[in-house]
């Protein structure tokens, strides 16, 4: 199964907290399991395009919508992540209560228009409802 979607859309935040990358340090950041494919490349967007170190950041793990997923495969996680599982509650519920601040995961919460994704725009049309503004293009590309 090929999803062939860009995973720069794949972060969902709440617009009252995290308008900037450096307003992710310290926050709680969900996802649906740590090595699901979008969450990596999620991550990967955030550490080497938005210049978020992982290790500031309190990561949970739970399901997207409902309680109760778990990790599929083993972890061995870099040093100085902090990864926690909640096996009685969902991000999206957690989201919408405020006790976290973001989401990564290939689909969007549940009602998602109350949150709004954190993504580098490559160009105007690719902007939903992003917080980040897109850079300008180089001289003579577009």
């Amino acid at each position: 199964f090929l999803s062939r979607v860009a995973r720069h859309s794949a972060i969902y935040v709440r617009k009252d907290r995290i308008k900037t990358a450096q307003d992710f340090i310290g926050k709680r950041v969900g996802v649906p399991e740590w090595a699901q494919t979008a969450a990596v490349y999620g991550r990967g967007v955030m550490q080497h395009e938005l210049g978020i170190d992982l290790t500031k950041v309190k990561w949970v793990q739970a399901g997207l919508g409902e309680a109760g997923r778990a990790e599929k495969v083993a972890l061995k996680l870099p040093n100085g992540l902090e990864l926690t599982p909640i096996a009685d509650r969902s991000l999206t519920d957690m989201l919408d209560k405020g006790d976290i601040d973001a989401i990564v995961a290939a689909t969007p919460p549940k009602d998602f228009t109350r949150f709004s994704t954190f993504s580098i725009s490559f160009a105007p049309s690719c902007a939903r409802h992003s917080t980040h503004s897109a850079p300008a293009p180089a001289a003579g590309r577009r």
